[in-house]
């Protein structure tokens, strides 16, 4: 029994770092949102793509990277309550929504919001796409988008 414990540890912390290194690679923004609208964790492409040192910064300024209004003239901080309300109720869902950079930058982004239960808690996975929706505003709009 000893010998399997041993021989386990390794093979999962290895499993455990090739799955850090595989989402921070991957070309999305992934966030944890608890039931009180904190954001209390993301990957390295979170940083990149707003631009912020460490995730002590984009975590304690997230709702700083939200404009007052969204496009459609609504507060987005009374939107997002609104749609984290009904994730936490329903289980998911997407659509697009503006964020933008500490210097005031749009960032369009596509987010899809899951809610999984994390120990006896249920939290919301955002998984937010923003190139291919960048892609499309430039094509359509002839607005240029610097990509990180």
């Amino acid at each position: 029994m000893k010998f399997m414990l041993r021989f386990r540890f390794p093979r999962k912390r290895g499993t455990d770092e090739l799955t850090q290194l595989m989402l921070d690679a991957t070309p999305l923004c992934v966030n944890i949102l608890d039931r009180n609208y904190k954001n209390t964790e993301c990957i390295q492409e979170s940083l990149k793509l707003f631009e912020v040192h460490d995730k002590q910064e984009y975590i304690e300024r997230f709702w700083k990277l939200q404009p007052e209004y969204q496009p459609d003239g609504s507060k987005s901080m009374d939107k997002a309550k609104k749609i984290l309300g009904n994730v936490y109720e329903e289980g998911y869902f997407r659509f697009e929504w503006m964020h933008q950079k500490l210097d005031g930058q749009p960032v369009p982004c596509e987010v899809a919001l899951v809610r999984v239960k994390h120990k006896s808690e249920y939290v919301v996975l955002a998984y937010k796409n923003w190139w291919e929706i960048r892609q499309g505003c430039a094509r359509c709009c002839s607005i240029s988008f610097p990509m990180p």
